[in-house]
């Protein structure tokens, strides 16, 4: 090790690797030296990028996993709302001397239209 705080080694690569390197480092603007410490750097910060991604999609999955309980419990209120408007509207029409079918009928158009608009 220099004084510099460089090693200095040699290096054997392929060809087809070193074609690539130099168009590269030409691309970029840099020297050989810098596209090769450049990307060998790189590679040893991957990890910490892979482990940020892990911890993100965690918390995605941990989010998208709440949701999904909500989306039941709302499911489940909507079926709630559903078979009170329904119970509610079905005695009424039978009280008001509808068949029952007429009331089953005309309850459950109430209900769904309360319970799941649109």
């Amino acid at each position: 090790m220099n004084d510099d705080g460089y090693t200095r080694i040699t290096l054997r690569m392929p060809n087809d690797l070193h074609a690539k390197l130099t168009a590269e480092a030409a691309r970029t603007s840099r020297s050989m030296n810098a596209e090769i410490v450049g990307r060998l750097t790189a590679s040893f910060e991957r990890p910490a990028v892979k482990d940020a991604a892990r911890d993100n999609a965690a918390a995605l999955q941990r989010i998208l996993d709440r949701l999904d309980a909500q989306r039941q419990e709302v499911e489940g209120a909507k079926l709630k709302m559903f078979s009170m408007v329904f119970e509610r509207r079905m005695h009424e029409l039978l009280a008001e001397g509808l068949s029952r079918e007429e009331a089953f009928y005309l309850a459950e158009m109430a209900a769904r239209e309360i319970a799941f608009p649109g």
